[in-house]
């Protein structure tokens, strides 16, 4: 599949909105905890360019941007100004690292020499995905400062596309046969498949595999897709549950299965969910692209 790029950060043009020079114990060389900052909430695997629109060039000295995550600077990289009001970018970076989506990254400004750091923002937080800090304030309230933030997304095999495709029953040969049809037509390669605890693990060490087994058999040998293994549910007789009472939701229906399993922390024989996903690993772990465990059982 084609490369997917994903950019974030403020809007291209020049915000309405402005803030006079900032004074000098945010310039650049009183040090890093003085720097004008935007957060980020991360969407992408690694990082392109980021790029900070400022105001006058002053001496024409160069600014710093350095990437910060869990209070610590993971990468940097330095701009020059070429004019007046512009765009500086920062694109050559000391280092690349991997990202994870969803973290939350600080890109902290500096400007070197004696310049103090002038800066555009957007007032009332346009972008929710962030906010512009500006450390010992005023910070203004809500706003972004006027950056732009492009990263790439890694590529994706073709073969890592699937859906939640739920067959009703493994039993019924006519459905597999029609839901298998479509499946094929959809072009599916990757198919969530459930192992529940309570359907598989009737009691302590009975273990009844004759519907996981054909399941398995129709995504696998029939469908040629591979199996998302979803592990799920808490039997009643491992139950943490107080004299084991079965709960109901909002509708009433028995929940009873969803909750934590007695001995999660114990070793040995009485850990007895450790027992479990040891069974089922073994069995079918050389069939299954992916494990995923749900909360209904952990």
């Amino acid at each position: 599949m084609a490369l997917v790029v994903v950019v974030i950060g403020v809007c291209a043009q020049v915000p309405a909105y402005h803030v006079d020079p900032v004074n000098a114990r945010w310039s650049a060389w009183a040090g890093h905890e003085d720097t004008v900052s935007q957060t980020v909430i991360c969407n992408f695997d690694s990082l392109s360019y980021v790029e900070l629109f400022v105001e006058a060039s002053g001496h024409g000295d160069a600014y710093r941007a350095g990437v910060w995550l869990n209070d610590r600077e993971v990468m940097w990289s330095i701009g020059t100004q070429v004019r007046n009001e512009s765009w500086v970018k920062f694109q050559n970076w000391n280092t690349q690292v991997a990202f994870t989506k969803g973290k939350t990254l600080t890109i902290r400004f500096t400007r070197g020499g004696s310049d103090s750091l002038e800066y555009y923002w957007n007032g009332g937080d346009p972008y929710p995905y962030g906010a512009m800090l500006v450390p010992d304030g005023p910070t203004p309230d809500g706003g972004d400062l006027a950056c732009r933030v492009l990263g790439r997304m890694d590529t994706v095999a073709d073969n890592f596309c699937g859906a939640k495709a739920s067959m009703l029953s493994e039993w019924d040969v006519a459905w597999c046969n029609t839901w298998l049809a479509r499946a094929r037509e959809a072009g599916l390669k990757l198919i969530p498949m459930e192992f529940n605890w309570p359907q598989i693990e009737t009691a302590p060490g009975c273990f009844d595999f004759a519907g996981p087994d054909r399941r398995r058999a129709w995504f696998c040998d029939s469908a040629g897709a591979e199996v998302v293994g979803t592990l799920v549910g808490c039997p009643d007789w491992v139950s943490s549950r107080i004299n084991n009472e079965a709960a109901r939701d909002s509708v009433g229906r028995d929940t009873s299965h969803y909750c934590p399993p007695r001995g999660l922390w114990a070793s040995g024989d009485d850990n007895y969910w450790a027992k479990f996903v040891d069974t089922i690993v073994k069995r079918y772990g050389n069939s299954v692209h992916t494990w995923e465990c749900w909360n209904e059982g952990t």
